[in-house]
């Protein structure tokens, strides 16, 4: 036999051999399960109010020791339990003439604006009363989420679970100071909830925050809602020459 012959012949052999070992492969026996149905939602964080729109406090015309004060509630609508810091945009000359008390508290029936049957908080979470949150100029607000007030204090953050509600009184007073003449302000109020982990601890938040916009002819205003936050709108305008008649609205 030649040689040739004999190297096709064991060509042939290893072939024949392969395809055996492949079928016999593929003949063996098997079995599958699977798992079907599965599926992925994310929660939401959101947060509304009860203001219609409308401003909490505003003043105008403003004379001296004037005074306004507004009721709002804020209710957490999202499925996940979050944590809510406040604070706002202050803008004009007004700002350091205006001071601002914010208190948390509870009220059977809200109405937005009315303070009727409003009871403020019983521990004292910032050492300037009952409930009372912040109380200083308007101008020294807290401007961003990193600097703001958390709910209710610091120390110990309020979880919000959904459909837990609060009710803050706004109370905004004119200082008895020359240099506040023909001056106006305008500011957003602001409550911005962030998600929370298992421990309680606020991470970081759904969605990208979106500010208000724009100024409040008298006691009309717009509101502006982010995903994950909403705003509140407050104007002091011009205060009154102090030898004017305070004008009655």
């Amino acid at each position: 036999m030649s040689r040739t012959r004999k190297i096709l012949r064991s060509l042939l052999v290893v072939g024949l051999t392969a395809g055996a070992v492949g079928a016999a492969t593929f003949s063996a026996f098997s079995g599958t399960t699977s798992s079907s149905g599965n599926s992925f939602a994310a929660g939401t964080v959101a947060i509304g109010d009860n203001d219609a729109g409308a401003a909490v406090v505003s003043l105008a015309a403003a004379a001296p020791g004037s005074t306004s004060s507004g009721c709002i509630a804020v209710t957490a609508t999202g499925s996940l339990d979050s944590a809510v810091r406040l604070y706002g945009t202050i803008a004009g000359a007004l700002g350091p003439y205006v001071t601002l008390t914010v208190t948390r508290g509870t009220q059977a029936s809200p109405s937005f604006r009315s303070c009727t049957g409003f009871t403020p908080d019983a521990t004292n979470y910032a050492g300037l009363g009952s409930g009372v949150l912040y109380s200083g100029p308007l101008s020294s607000y807290p401007a961003t989420y990193a600097a703001g007030i958390v709910d209710p204090v610091t120390a110990t953050p309020e979880t919000w679970t959904t459909g837990e509600t609060h009710v803050y009184r706004f109370d905004a007073t004119l200082a008895n100071n020359n240099a506040a003449q023909g001056t106006s302000a305008t500011a957003t109020f602001t409550w911005e909830a962030r998600t929370c982990d298992a421990s309680g601890t606020h991470v970081h938040p759904l969605g990208r925050p979106r500010r208000g916009r724009g100024h409040l002819p008298g006691r009309d205003g717009a509101l502006r809602r982010g995903r994950a936050q909403l705003h509140r709108h407050v104007r002091q305008h011009g205060a009154a020459h102090p030898h004017r008649r305070r004008r009655r609205g």
